[in-house]
């Protein structure tokens, strides 16, 4: 089997039981919520939603290194946060590019906007500049948001009510969905269609904080001129839209890691992953990596985030800790919901 074809093969792989697993963790979130609303029975609630947590996840990350107490109510929330900032350290953004949800549903939106349309689109180079900062200027927000909160008011938050009801209240929010919400996904459903990773690329905070810790990366994609046929495919296959056909090194906060340029690359030896810098004069043959070590990469990526969560599990800091007393507050949240 060809490297890029494993390459490929892997990262859809990754992708549909990821989806498969949120669809399962969404099931068992509406059974587990149904248990204290409607009297349904008793389902244990999933660990795995804390993923689309990450505020929280970012609160109680902070409360973990600065006190030592780790959050028992959302762990996972913890857990996986701190999983895809560890990957992105290593492999540059590549939770966004392999493991995240909404990053793939983006993906597939765009795919098939270009099957519809027979292309893609492109936003002015200016607008798409200011766009790609609003994502910088959220993470500001939330980032110093949190760096400022105490630690009391940390710790007073993530042990009450609110927090413990937080996975129940964003199923309430997708079952009881406001116009204006409504309207906000069709939009970014819509603009998915027509652009790469419309979300991702523009508006995900989440996403622009890993991108940020990617450029610490010691992994490098690399274009060798001499071997380079410039088809521009690997333009094309790229959902950030970097022109990688006019780069030696990729060293950008929106390359997701996703190596679909180097999988999609139909000239030999042309794009290289590996680690470590590029030495003088030369495409990387003398680095950690060879160039046919993508495969490789995408297992050690893949490894490292669910060695983490599989660390997480093993030593108690995943399943949630939250009260079932605490539930009893969805039941007129969901008055407020239907009003």
């Amino acid at each position: 089997m060809q490297a890029n074809t494993a390459v490929t093969r892997l990262r859809r792989g990754v992708q549909t039981f990821i989806m498969l697993l949120c669809l399962w963790a969404g099931w068992r979130l509406y059974l587990s919520v149904g248990h204290f609303l409607n009297n349904g029975p008793a389902v244990p609630g999933p660990a795995a939603v804390d993923g689309f947590l990450p505020i929280g996840g970012l609160m109680g990350l902070k409360l973990w290194l600065s006190t030592g107490i780790f959050d028992r109510v959302h762990p996972a929330a913890i857990v996986i946060l701190s999983a895809a900032m560890l990957v992105s350290v290593l492999f540059k953004k590549g939770f966004c590019g392999w493991i995240c949800p909404v990053g793939t549903l983006s993906e597939a939106l765009w795919k098939t906007g270009g099957k519809i349309f027979g292309r893609h689109f492109k936003l002015n180079r200016s607008v798409d500049y200011w766009l790609r900062s609003v994502k910088y200027l959220l993470l500001a927000f939330f980032a110093l948001t949190v760096l400022l909160m105490s630690t009391w008011t940390l710790a007073a938050f993530l042990n009450g009510p609110y927090w413990a009801t937080a996975d129940a209240r964003m199923l309430l929010f997708f079952e009881h969905l406001s116009a204006t919400a409504a309207v906000v996904l069709a939009g970014l459903v819509i603009g998915s269609l027509f652009y790469g990773n419309f979300w991702c690329r523009y508006f995900c905070p989440y996403g622009a904080l890993l991108g940020l810790l990617g450029l610490l990366s010691p992994a490098r994609i690399t274009r060798d001129e001499r071997a380079c046929i410039h088809c521009g495919a690997c333009v094309k296959n790229c959902p950030a839209s970097i022109p990688i056909d006019k780069k030696k090194a990729i060293r950008t906060p929106e390359c997701n890691g996703c190596l679909a340029c180097v999988a999609g690359c139909p000239a030999p030896g042309a794009l290289t992953v590996g680690f470590g810098k590029l030495p003088a004069g030369d495409a990387g043959k003398d680095r950690v990596f060879s160039r046919k070590a993508a495969f490789l990469y995408a297992v050690l990526l893949i490894a490292v985030f669910f060695g983490v969560v599989s660390a997480a599990m093993a030593t108690g800091h995943w399943a949630s800790g939250a009260p079932p007393a605490g539930y009893r507050a969805l039941i007129s949240l969901t008055r407020v919901f239907k009003k």
